[in-house]
């Protein structure tokens, strides 16, 4: 009897620890899936020239800068493609570092551009926000932004494109 009873005592924690591992992982899920969210609706509205709509996401300290480079930025900017290819968050969940590649023009040249970017993300309250960014056209919206040595390292920075490539 006392062997049934271990064996089910064993059998119980084992369940026990699977469904808290499993919640760990979902919620883990859904904090990355909520950072990279808010990211690609920050470039979506650069993206379509919605600059007033992506200020509140940026830090209040930086909201005012921002504003005054970002209209004259997006005025002559096309972005064709974005992609996040990382995103780390900080141990306690109130940073995350992103390197994204995008594929833009910038008038009155013609021609293509692929650049990384690398952002910084900070956690206030429940919502993260922009603290700053460099690479691509981020140096020109956050000019006195520098990254911390250990986010400071991105890959192949920048390539021009010609018209004929595929994208």
């Amino acid at each position: 009897m006392k062997t049934n009873s271990c064996i089910v005592v064993t059998f119980l924690s084992a369940i026990l620890t699977v469904i808290i591992a499993g919640c760990a992982a979902s919620a883990a899920k859904m904090r990355m899936e909520d950072i990279r969210d808010t990211i690609t609706q920050f470039n979506q509205h650069i993206r379509w020239k919605r600059c007033h709509m992506a200020a509140p996401m940026v830090v209040p300290l930086e909201q005012g800068a921002f504003m005054e480079k970002c209209d004259d930025l997006v005025e002559d900017l096309g972005i064709r493609e974005l992609n996040i290819y990382s995103v780390i968050l900080s141990e306690e969940n109130t940073k995350a570092t992103a390197r994204m590649r995008f594929i833009y023009y910038q008038l009155p040249r013609n021609n293509l551009i692929k650049k990384s970017a690398t952002t910084v993300w900070v956690k206030n309250g429940t919502t993260w926000q922009l603290q700053g960014g460099t690479g691509a056209f981020y140096d020109e919206l956050f000019t006195d932004f520098k990254l911390e040595e250990e986010t400071s390292t991105q890959p192949d920075s920048s390539e021009q494109l010609n018209q004929e490539d595929n994208i």
